[in-house]
């Protein structure tokens, strides 16, 4: 049914399964189309990946299509199902397609009724880390990875979703089974009759099975097949066996032990995760996946989103969404954060679906015992009718009736977030919980109290303080990101202000990691090397600051028929380069020890000195822009005097030079040279060079001193008396009064000569453009 050519149009597409099966077909070679009720953060991925989508429905669409699929939230009295028929394109439903995958490729996935995405996510870490390009299909993002739908060689990594008989087609080669408890009863009818549907999918596989069996649902499953599977769990019993759990608020660890040990590190806190990776890392060593790339694997997961994922900060108290909304998730969620060392806990929980929370009634009480306070929200019903009007208060009373734990009910997110004001005040965690839009909670939070913004900077008063009230982790949590960042003291001036986030980056994981969290957002992103041209005014300002790290300081030096190619991390130093070239005896660099930045700066801005730039020996330069790596050559970079084609946003990553054998002492001493040319020239202190352009036929630093400025003050900064195109910064000085000098410089020279000068420095906080 799919080959190349074939026109496959998708509606629903922004649900989570299909959009990854659009990517997916799309990368197969198929001609995808897709539509959705409406606009959404998805449609805009899809639409960067190659999707055509719109945020509207129209029977024309199938016009001339020659596959439909669509979403089981998607009636099947829809226009566009009703046109496909009538023009007689063929319609498939998600159960069907993957039944159709399986017939082509091996399937390997994870199965159970909660914790796919994120096991399914770590099985593709893993397999990452063996050096494979496997295609997926996730029900989420996957953070450092990619989209949650990906074509590529080899196997296929997939979610295996029980969800309205999703799997019921599928024959899968190896499968791994988590849990199992009562869900979607309004398609199944029983849990019984889940049961079976999931002993029937297992039973299919034609390679190994893995059963988490600490899971009396999962058990009772395998008790039922007439197949050799593989136990995994905390009991002896079991042929794998996780021991030495220790959990904190920042991890989880184990040793698995069975034939073989692994040891598991987790980003991510939760037994329930311990157990997530146990079932991924014998699936992947069933597969002889090598032993070292399932530990590796397991490391660079950074859990999937919307799982235990800490969000924000209230009034000092940690804010935690996830996506449990049966029992069991909220039973793992809430014993996660217990054993996190959290001590009061208040939940807002956001049932999923009528006929879910009629279905699990009483069984949700025991989930919260754990739980100090609860607020229940109304039912997130996902397009399901609601003809009774069933409300959230239906749970309020089955968790007033347990009486275990404090229980309010608020119609609304916004009633939510007023109770929530009232009864938090010695919380030190709260949860938000269900898998409709719980999380918005936060936006009402904020209504009422509106982070401080810093002020334009053009006016020398800055925002004293970052922001208080709500404070989101917009990007995450982990060692690589700052938050309220002191950006102004990593900058060569060491004054100015703070920003809302510094991330280092130390690879490409990282990166996607970073542009799949970013890529929506409004705030400015700023690449900021060194510091060594930077000015970032006095306050706090709304902007995320990235630096380079890891993989993106290294260098390779390689000899060809055309000379010699030097790759270059875009994070590393001008100077520490061109020493190491010129003792390697590579020449044509040496006049780079004089520019104190790094490459990605030095490649923005062309930069130059002593009879040379940038542009002289770039060969390309490897760019992310929308959260795409690609090499440039020379030509598409547009180099001119200290500037480049390079756009806001994006960031450059390694830099490609094309250089030439010769004589290593020459080279050593001509850097000699030009160290002691800027040592007698150039001032010291905390300055960033240059300040302005030197216009054509003159110099910056001449029109400065004619116009009578060397040593002119304003305030904490000064013109240098060596060089009059410096400003040097006093110590604990202002970046605002930084700003005021070029300000009185550029007006005194333009005044009086006409020249307008032009800055070679970059701005944070400040409205120039010049």
């Amino acid at each position: 049914m799919f080959t190349t050519g074939v026109r496959v149009h998708i509606v629903g597409v922004a649900g989570a399964g299909m959009s990854a099966l659009a990517v997916y077909l799309k990368g197969y070679g198929c001609v995808v189309s897709g539509c959705d009720a409406a606009n959404s953060p998805v449609l805009e991925q899809l639409r960067e990946l190659g999707v055509a989508v719109t945020s509207s429905h129209d029977a024309r669409h199938v016009a001339n299509a020659d596959v439909l699929l669509w979403s089981p939230a998607v009636a099947s009295t829809h226009p566009e199902l009703e046109a496909a028929r009538e023009h007689g394109v063929a319609l498939m439903t998600r159960a069907q397609v993957l039944g159709e995958v399986s017939a082509h490729s091996r399937v390997i996935g994870i199965t159970g009724t909660h914790g796919k995405t994120t096991a399914t996510s770590m099985l593709v870490h893993i397999m990452r880390a063996a050096g494979r390009d496997d295609s997926r299909l996730v029900g989420a993002t996957l953070r450092g990875v990619g989209f949650a739908g990906h074509h590529g060689v080899g196997d296929v990594i997939a979610e295996v979703d029980e969800s309205y008989g999703a799997f019921s087609e599928l024959t899968p080669f190896a499968l791994g089974l988590l849990n199992v408890e009562a869900d979607h009863l309004d398609h199944y009818g029983s849990l019984e009759n889940l049961e079976a549907a999931f002993v029937d999918v297992l039973s299919r596989s034609t390679g190994p099975v893995v059963v988490w069996g600490d899971d009396p649902g999962a058990r009772r499953v395998a008790s039922q097949l007439r197949r050799p599977w593989t136990s995994v769990g905390t009991d002896d019993q079991a042929q794998w066996v996780l021991r030495e759990v220790a959990l904190d608020r920042y991890g989880s660890r184990a040793r698995l032990v069975g034939p073989r040990e692994v040891v598991i590190e987790l980003g991510v806190i939760g037994r329930h995760n311990l157990a997530n990776a146990a079932v991924a890392a014998v699936l992947a060593l069933s597969l002889d996946v090598p032993l070292e790339a399932v530990g590796a694997g397991l490391a660079r997961f950074r859990g999937a989103p919307r799982r235990f994922e800490r969000v924000a900060t209230w009034r000092g108290v940690d804010v935690v969404d996830d996506y449990a909304h049966l029992p069991g998730e909220i039973a793992a969620t809430v014993a996660a954060a217990r054993a996190a060392g959290y001590q009061r806990i208040v939940a807002v929980f956001q049932p999923h679906r009528v006929t879910r929370t009629l279905n699990v009634g009483d069984a949700f009480a025991p989930s919260f015992d754990d739980v100090d306070t609860v607020i229940v929200t109304d039912i997130y019903t996902a397009g399901e009718d609601n003809p009774r009007g069933v409300t959230g208060e239906v749970v309020a009373d089955v968790l007033r009736r347990r009486g275990r734990t404090a229980t309010y009910y608020a119609a609304t997110l916004g009633e939510s977030a007023a109770v929530l004001e009232r009864v938090a005040s010695d919380a030190d965690l709260v949860l938000l919980l269900g898998a409709g839009n719980v999380n918005e909670v936060l936006e009402h939070l904020e209504a009422s109290r509106d982070l401080p913004r810093a002020t334009d900077a053009g006016d020398p008063v800055g925002v004293p303080g970052a922001p208080g009230g709500v404070r989101r982790f917009f990007l995450g949590t982990g060692p690589h990101v700052t938050y309220d960042a002191a950006l102004g003291a990593r900058t060569t001036y060491r004054v100015g202000g703070s920003v809302a986030a510094l991330v280092t980056l130390g690879s490409e994981d990282d990166l996607g990691e970073f542009c799949a969290r970013a890529g929506g957002a409004e705030r400015p992103v700023v690449v900021i090397g060194n510091g060594s041209n930077l000015l970032v005014a006095d306050g706090w300002h709304d902007v995320v600051a990235v630096r380079l790290a890891g993989e993106f300081l290294e260098v390779t030096v390689s000899d060809d028929d055309q000379g010699v190619l030097v790759v270059v991390g875009a994070g590393i130093d001008l100077p520490v380069v061109a020493r190491r070239l010129a003792g390697e005896g590579v020449v044509g660099f040496e006049w780079a020890v004089g520019v104190p930045g790094t490459f990605g700066g030095a490649v923005a801005m062309n930069a130059g000195g002593h009879g040379s730039e940038m542009r002289a020996s770039v060969q390309r330069v490897q760019v992310c822009a929308r959260g795409r790596l690609r090499w440039r050559d020379a030509r598409e970079m547009d180099f001119s005097y200290r500037s480049s084609a390079l756009a806001a946003g994006e960031i450059v990553t390694r830099v490609a030079l094309r250089l030439r054998r010769g004589d290593a002492a020459a080279a050593r001493a001509h850097i000699g040279e030009i160290v002691r040319w800027r040592r007698e020239h150039q001032p010291g202190g905390a300055n960033a060079g240059s300040v302005f352009r030197n216009p054509e036929g003159d110099s910056a630093g001449r029109l400065i001193e004619a116009a009578g400025l060397k040593g002119y003050r304003r305030g904490t900064a000064a013109i240098s008396d060596k060089h009059a195109n410096f400003i040097i910064a006093d110590a604990d000085g202002s970046a605002n009064d930084v700003m005021l000098v070029m300000r009185d410089v550029r007006s005194r020279v333009g005044e009086t000569t006409g020249v307008w000068l032009e800055t070679e420095h970059r701005f944070v906080g400040f409205s120039e453009t010049w």
